[in-house]
């Protein structure tokens, strides 16, 4: 919220460590009961870094315990092991691609896994050059050649839909939402998601580097942890210890002219 990022650096917030520890707390809590959590993603995957608060950070402190044997047969304590991701990424070919390589890599380098992607709105018009099927075409065809190379980065990553542009859609109604998820549901693979992302989460330490702890927007990639879950520990409780409150930080943050964080 506006003002947050210079709150948090003059000490005037909870701090990284706190935040996170929320964000897990509010996850295990939803995930009660539940089969399949998705965990929302903000902006690009960096975003919130200057507060340690990143999508890589968030999805890793929302994670799960696993035993910490290798394919070796080392046995260790248990390790947390971070949701893979889902990238939500832009129309185009070229842009699409370059985009999603540049996200997913970042979730890479920090050893959390990327299952793959859905590509959003995309024009309908079969006459427009970066029309749904036109692009389909063309990046379906780069993630079957990089699951065909063996020195791929993307090797195992795995286009799960393109969803057409939809003008005159609302966001503020239970009516746009119903046309929504069933356009959604038309034009991608769900199944497949979750059946991912269980695969991942039977086998998590399989290319994962590390498990350090850690919009939908037309013009940005986003990122979508997807977490399948089964047991399910909730996390005490901590007493909020702001020193100023959300209110007081956006009213002067607005008052100075503040556009965002």
């Amino acid at each position: 919220f506006k003002g947050f990022t210079r709150a948090f650096l003059n000490g005037d917030t909870d701090d990284s460590e706190t935040l996170l520890q929320n964000a897990k707390r509010a996850v295990d809590e939803i995930a009660l009961g539940k089969d399949v959590v998705i965990i929302d993603g903000v902006g690009y995957p960096a975003v919130g870094s200057i507060c340690g608060t990143d999508n890589v950070s968030v999805a890793s402190a929302c994670g799960y315990e696993v035993d910490g044997t290798t394919e070796t047969g080392d046995s260790s304590a248990s390790v947390t092991v971070p949701p893979a991701v889902l990238i939500v990424g832009k129309r185009g070919v070229g842009d699409a691609i370059d985009s999603y390589n540049l996200n997913a890599s970042y979730f890479k380098a920090r050893g959390v896994k990327v299952m793959g992607a859905i590509f959003n709105r995309l024009p309908n018009d079969p006459n427009h050059f970066y029309s749904l099927e036109s692009c389909k075409k063309a990046v379906s065809s780069y993630f079957e050649n990089a699951n065909r190379s063996l020195k791929s980065e993307n090797k195992g990553e795995v286009v799960f839909g393109f969803i057409p542009e939809v003008e005159g859609l609302s966001s503020n109604s239970l009516e746009g939402a119903d046309q929504f998820i069933d356009i959604f549901s038309n034009h991608v693979d769900v199944s497949r998601i979750i059946e991912c992302a269980t695969a991942m989460r039977q086998d998590p330490l399989t290319n994962v580097k590390s498990t350090s702890t850690i919009s939908t927007n037309g013009n940005k990639d986003i990122d979508h942890s997807v977490h399948v879950r089964k047991k399910v520990k909730v996390s005490p409780s901590s007493t909020p210890s702001f020193k100023l409150t959300r209110e007081q930080i956006e009213s002067v943050a607005k008052a100075q002219g503040a556009a965002g964080g």
